[in-house]
């Protein structure tokens, strides 16, 4: 009987694996989606809906921890399995792909919060703005160690999966445009769960339009990240800048302009219009090449 188990078990992991590099893609969100709503299921139990009591730290605890046995484990997992040690170290060095360029760099830094100011105009009034250089200083001290810490989490938590790895797959495949609108309506559905936990989100009480509006947001923005991953070459330290940037904009915003109005509305119109632009100026290319790693 042993001889017979031992027989059959390689076969069982052989043919696991070879799946697995048969459809990289598909294992990857499988594993991403299982290792994070998993570590998410007992808040959601817990302050969600009320079932136990839970308190801090456990609670960011496992949110933090969920985020990171996510789309970051996936990656790397469906990393090694598909393309080896070697692979594995490749991917792992676009951790440290630094140069992307000083004009790429300006723009996610200083071009998210411009936006931000920008699309604000009409919701604000001109004169909202009237003190906005007496702010200044203080905005910019606040907004520079919320960059950094947004590098970590969520940013070193996602983007190494979303961008890192679906991403390169995902346009090589389908193209750069419809590849990047699957990729941010299955980041939009990865986020699920924290709508039902109370005060992880920037919306008030559950509320499916305004998760709708938000889900949209995350696609549309999708489409100027892709853009600008693509023209860092692949990088993923330069993809992880440009989603804490995103994240940490309005930040900026509110300490130059005081209280902001959260709106989901107004993000999917913002990041909405920013991707038509996007689309337009690059004939929905969004900067790919085939080569891009190399550049």
């Amino acid at each position: 009987m042993s001889a017979v188990m031992t027989g059959t078990q390689p076969d069982e992991s052989i043919t696991a694996r070879n799946w697995a590099q048969r459809h990289p893609l598909a294992g990857f969100f499988i594993f991403a989606f299982t290792g994070t709503w998993l570590l998410f299921l007992p808040v959601l139990l817990a302050r969600g809906f009320g079932l136990f009591p839970m308190e801090e730290p456990f609670i960011s605890l496992f949110l933090m921890l969920g985020v990171f046995i996510g789309p970051l484990a996936a990656s790397l997992l469906m990393t090694g399995v598909t393309e080896g040690r070697a692979g594995l170290k490749a991917f792992l060095r676009r951790f440290m792909q630094f140069r992307v360029g000083l004009k790429w760099y300006l723009l996610v830094i200083v071009g998210y919060p411009v936006v931000y100011l920008v699309g604000l105009v009409p919701v604000l009034g001109a004169e909202a703005y009237s003190g906005i250089m007496e702010n200044l200083p203080v905005a910019i001290a606040v907004y520079l160690p919320a960059l950094l810490i947004g590098l970590i989490f969520p940013s070193l938590g996602e983007e190494p999966g979303w961008r890192g790895f679906a991403l390169p797959h995902l346009q090589r495949q389908l193209g750069p445009l419809p590849g990047t609108l699957i990729l941010g309506s299955m980041v939009a559905l990865w986020h699920l769960p924290i709508y039902f936990i109370p005060g992880f989100t920037t919306l008030d009480s559950f509320d499916p339009a305004a998760i709708l509006f938000q889900s949209g947001a995350i696609i549309a923005a999708s489409i100027t990240w892709s853009w600008l991953y693509n023209h860092g070459g692949e990088s993923i330290f330069f993809a992880m800048l440009i989603h804490s940037a995103s994240n940490t904009s309005p930040t900026l915003v509110k300490a130059l302009l005081g209280d902001v109005p959260s709106n989901p509305v107004f993000q999917v119109v913002l990041f909405g219009s920013l991707a038509l632009l996007v689309i337009a100026f690059t004939r929905g290319r969004l900067g790919y090449r085939l080569d891009a790693r190399s550049k």
